[in-house]
């Protein structure tokens, strides 16, 4: 039987994983403008629109899952099971993890949303317990 971890998994607002680390405060999450249908021309003063939310997971997954997911993330893919892309690593880790547990969430969605299919698009988590 593999050895498990626990580890944090951060989300780009597409639900694609963005990045993995030992700790909620060494996982990077995009501060990138969610540019939409825009581009940085469109906003000539500089006041870029805020990031795409990004969501951060606490996971408890196989070992050896965890590290085809830490070499995409923070070895350039170069791994001995290289994955075709961030989605992969998330359903990696949405079919190998054992405990997940949302750490923080980004996600604009109305706790209506939540209600009526389940959870957050983002982290799967239940905005209706979330502090306002």
């Amino acid at each position: 039987m593999s050895e498990n971890v626990e580890r944090y998994i951060s989300y780009y607002g597409d639900g694609a994983v963005y990045d993995c680390a030992k700790t909620p405060g060494d996982c990077r999450v995009d501060t990138e403008p969610d540019w939409g249908d825009t581009s940085p021309n469109d906003y000539p003063d500089g006041d870029y629109p805020d990031p795409a939310p990004s969501a951060i997971i606490r996971v408890v997954m196989p070992k050896a899952d965890y590290l085809d997911i830490w070499h995409y993330c923070r070895r350039e893919n170069t791994g001995p099971n290289p994955l075709s892309d961030a989605y992969e690593a998330a359903q990696i880790v949405a079919t190998k993890a054992t405990e997940t547990e949302v750490i923080e969430c980004g996600s604009p969605w109305p706790v209506s949303e939540c209600e009526r299919l389940g959870g957050c698009y983002l982290c799967g988590g239940d905005h209706r317990f979330k502090e306002a």
